[in-house]
């Protein structure tokens, strides 16, 4: 939910591989092939998947870069480092992952990763999401800074104007309802 959340309400896109964008890019830092993926430090296999029970390691071709063969993927490896929490743009399907990535020289395990070929880093100027997101009045001048976690975060409702709920039933008692 806080991914789509996310697209809406800040304009961020995805960092991980969507339609029209490579799987694998050769990275001028590391001098190897890597997988799209947000933050780099996400660690994971590439393989090609034979069947249902059965994958085997991706060939690499030395005339293209080194990358991998058409139909190698990038599968992540569940067992992740404690201090890795992002991206929620890119993984949100993980368990650990709770945070954008972001700029912060200082948490490197979750840095926005500049280099993968995605639409996020293609319509944003390979700008972080977190920085992306800083930049929307929803957090200009410190506005809505972290909460501690012991502060109430449960919200609470309030009914504005009570509504008679109304009913509607339709019968179709035609022929087209008789299956003939």
């Amino acid at each position: 939910m806080i991914h789509e959340w996310a697209h809406l309400r800040w304009g961020v896109y995805d960092e991980s591989v969507t339609e029209g964008y490579d799987p694998f890019y050769f990275s001028p830092t590391t001098l190897d092939p890597q997988a799209t993926r947000c933050p780099a430090s996400l660690r994971g296999i590439n393989v090609v998947v034979v069947n249902e029970t059965f994958a085997r390691d991706c060939q690499y071709d030395k005339d293209k870069d080194w990358l991998p063969e058409e139909d190698c993927i990038f599968v992540v490896d569940v067992n992740q480092p404690p201090s890795l929490n992002a991206s929620l743009m890119s993984h949100q399907f993980m368990d650990d992952v709770v945070a954008f990535c972001h700029d912060d020289e200082n948490d490197p395990d979750n840095q926005h990763n500049t280099e993968a070929p995605n639409e996020h880093n293609r319509l944003c100027n390979q700008r972080s999401v977190w920085n992306v997101m800083l930049s929307s009045v929803d957090f200009k001048n410190n506005a809505n800074l972290p909460v501690s976690e012991s502060v109430d975060i449960t919200p609470t409702f309030r009914v504005i104007q009570a509504q008679k709920i109304r009913f509607v039933l339709a019968l179709d008692t035609s022929g087209s309802m008789g299956g003939v």
